[in-house]
C-alpha cells in the first residue's frame, strides 16, 4: 500500500465517513473529525502539543517512525506519552532557547499512529517551538 491512494480496509473508511454525516447532518458533535493541534508549550523538561476534536488521544504501536523532533537542525531521541487531548514529548537532553522542531506524518509515506477516542487519526503536523 505505500505507493497506492485507494485503502485497502475499505471498511475503515466508511465507518470515518458515517462518523462525519452523523456530525454533518443530525450534529452528533462527538469529535468526528480529525484532530488538529490548537496550542503547543516548551519548557526545559518537554513539549507539549494540545488537539481539538478529541478528550483522548491514544498512540497505536510505535510512534517514532511517524515523528521527527529535531532541536537544532538535529534529530534527536524522545519518549512519547498522551494525556487527554495532549501528546507530552520527554527530549532525553536538556531543552535550551535552541529552536525546536516536531513532525508528524511529515514524509511521502508513514502510518497514522496517533488516533482521538472514535479512531480517527490526527493530521500531519509541523510545529516550530
Amino acid at each position: 500500500m505505500k505507493y497506492d491512494i485507494h485503502p485497502k480496509k475499505k471498511q475503515i473508511a466508511g465507518q470515518r465517513f458515517a462518523i462525519l454525516a452523523f456530525d454533518k447532518v443530525y450534529s452528533w458533535r462527538k469529535h468526528c473529525a480529525a484532530p488538529l493541534v490548537i496550542d503547543h508549550r516548551r519548557n526545559t523538561e518537554n513539549l507539549e502539543i494540545s488537539f481539538s476534536e478529541t478528550n483522548l488521544l491514544s498512540l497505536h504501536d510505535a510512534i517514532e517512525e511517524s515523528l521527527t523532533v529535531t532541536v537544532a537542525g538535529k534529530n534527536v531521541r524522545f519518549n512519547v506519552e498522551t494525556c487527554e487531548n495532549r501528546l507530552i514529548i520527554t527530549i532525553n537532553e536538556r531543552l535550551t532557547n535552541a529552536p525546536v522542531t516536531v513532525k508528524y506524518q511529515w514524509t511521502p509515506y508513514s502510518e497514522a499512529k496517533l488516533f482521538n477516542e472514535n479512531g480517527i487519526p490526527v493530521s500531519p503536523f509541523e510545529v516550530n517551538l
